[in-house]
């Protein structure tokens, strides 16, 4: 599948999740992606949601004690929408969980 854009959201508590992510990215790019990289504890407007209107959203993080941390959860519940219909307005989400 090709896509065009990629924006990879994550949250990082010792690093491992920032260096999946940083790793996700680049490898985009390499493949002539445009690519970008952000700490979901950024993502605070709801202008900010609107980033991962291109192809591909992913969302890297951590688990804590087998779920999501809250940042991630409060996250997730901003984005309804895209975990209902993940083919909504053509954009694609990808999940990554790291123990």
């Amino acid at each position: 599948m090709d896509y065009k854009s990629l924006l990879i959201n994550f949250m990082s508590g010792t690093g491992n999740s920032f260096r999946a992510a940083a790793w996700m990215t680049k490898i985009g790019k390499q493949r002539g992606i445009r690519s970008e990289l952000y700490p979901i504890a950024r993502c605070r407007e709801e202008s900010d949601l609107d980033k991962g209107s291109g192809d591909l959203l992913g969302v890297v993080f951590p688990t804590h004690g087998f779920t999501a941390p809250w940042h991630v959860i409060r996250y997730a519940l901003r984005l309804p929408l895209l975990f209902r219909f993940p083919e909504w307005r053509g954009l694609r989400v990808t999940l990554l969980l790291l123990y």
